[in-house]
């Protein structure tokens, strides 16, 4: 049940960013480009085009709305507009019917776009994905008719909707078009909640200063409060991770060193953070050259968004991944010395991966990234042995003489 308290404390957190930086600012170095964006393509699109691929090249700006999968989306929309001009005008001459049921027209264009890569793949030998889901084609929805529709990013709507109902769910193999509509349900609740809101007009306002688009549909607002509360929220909980982290870092190593009546210790925790901090994205970039295990691959959503910071209902996992029996793998990275505590965090994320994500049997399993272990984690994961394993991580630095 979507709870209006929850909305509430989700516009709050957007209007407290907003007033600590200024509008101008939130215009200028973070999302004013997305109305322009809207008004670019309003002033550009013309489905009648003789050329149409240069039209879409013209309508679509190359900003962070179609990043998406290092903008494949885009273009192979352009590739297929090229190559398939008459089977693409028609794709979005049906995306953008408005006689017909929106989520058949979403489904359809996800199908078709599909159709014409598969016919790519055919005639290069490829094997690529269009990455025409939902991000890209309700993007386009909200171009097309802005007053209408949302533009959304999936893994920011999700947990936005996860945020402001504790029963949302979106069930494993669900389509391009009923995740719009279920996404749509919440976004409209927000939609209306900050309906006359002085603060939120007054910003809607000079987001769309000097453009002939002034999102009185109220449809770019709403998916700017979406966005960037759902950034804070995660730069937050990352950062409280971090906290926890290096609290419990120093509790496990005072735990061991009084249980094995040592008095080794681990060093500058400060020190290791800033060493380590960076090692989830060192290991994305370097994930064909790090053997973290053989056959495992970064898992891809329909969106061509990887599984790097994937959020859940609690959290986001740090890596997610499937293995070469095509069964999901959760990676949790701990920096410094783990405890006992990550495996139930571990778990957690497992279970969500289970009932979100995992179709047709597939199986979850965990693995745990730490540069040491305790004697707790130790006996913890042995307890689970058969579905969590622990690797240690080892980061060195030579410096060498010149010769």
């Amino acid at each position: 049940m979507i709870s209006e308290q929850k909305i509430k404390k989700w516009v709050e957190i957007y209007l407290d960013h907003i007033n600590k930086i200024s509008i101008e600012t939130h215009i200028k170095d973070e999302e004013g480009y997305k109305f322009q964006a809207v008004e670019t393509f309003q002033k550009n699109f013309d489905i009648e085009a003789q050329d149409l691929g240069d039209m879409l090249d013209k309508s679509i700006i190359v900003n962070n709305l179609v990043v998406g999968a290092h903008y494949f989306p885009r273009k192979m929309l352009l590739i297929f507009a090229s190559q398939f001009p008459d089977k693409t005008r028609e794709i979005l001459r049906n995306l953008f019917n408005e006689d017909k049921d929106i989520i058949a027209r979403i489904n359809e264009a996800h199908a078709d776009l599909d159709r014409l890569m598969d016919i790519q793949n055919k005639e290069l030998g490829g094997e690529a994905h269009s990455y025409a889901g939902l991000r890209f084609l309700s993007l386009l929805l909200g171009y097309h008719n802005p007053e209408a529709y949302n533009a959304m990013k999936p893994r920011e709507w999700r947990a936005f909707a996860g945020y402001i109902n504790d029963e949302f769910k979106i069930a494993p193999k669900t389509s391009e078009g009923d995740k719009y509509k279920i996404l749509s349900e919440h976004t409209d609740a927000l939609l209306e909640y900050i309906k006359g809101n002085e603060q939120i007009e007054k910003i809607r306002g000079s987001l769309t200063r000097g453009l002939d688009f002034d999102d009185l549909g109220y449809r770019w607002i709403t998916q700017d409060v979406i966005y960037v509360t759902a950034r804070l929220l995660k730069d937050e909980y990352n950062k409280e991770k971090e906290q926890i982290e290096k609290i419990e870092q120093v509790e496990t190593s005072d735990e061991d060193n009084k249980d094995d009546n040592k008095s080794e210790t681990i060093g500058d925790p400060e020190m290791q953070f800033q060493w380590e901090k960076e090692l989830e994205n060192f290991i994305v970039r370097n994930w064909e050259r790090i053997s973290i295990e053989e056959g495992l691959t970064l898992y891809e959503d329909e969106d061509g968004e990887i599984g790097q910071q994937y959020p859940t209902d609690s959290g986001a996992i740090d890596i997610l991944a499937t293995d070469k029996d095509n069964n999901f793998v959760v990676i949790e990275l701990k920096k410094g010395r783990s405890g006992e505590k990550v495996v139930g965090q571990i778990l957690h994320y497992m279970g969500w991966v289970k009932s979100n994500l995992a179709t047709n049997g597939q199986d979850v399993r965990g693995i745990i990234i730490a540069s040491d272990g305790s004697v707790r984690l130790t006996n913890a994961v042995g307890m689970v042995a058969d579905k969590i394993q622990v690797k240690y991580y080892r980061v060195g630095l030579d410096f060498i003489d010149p010769k």
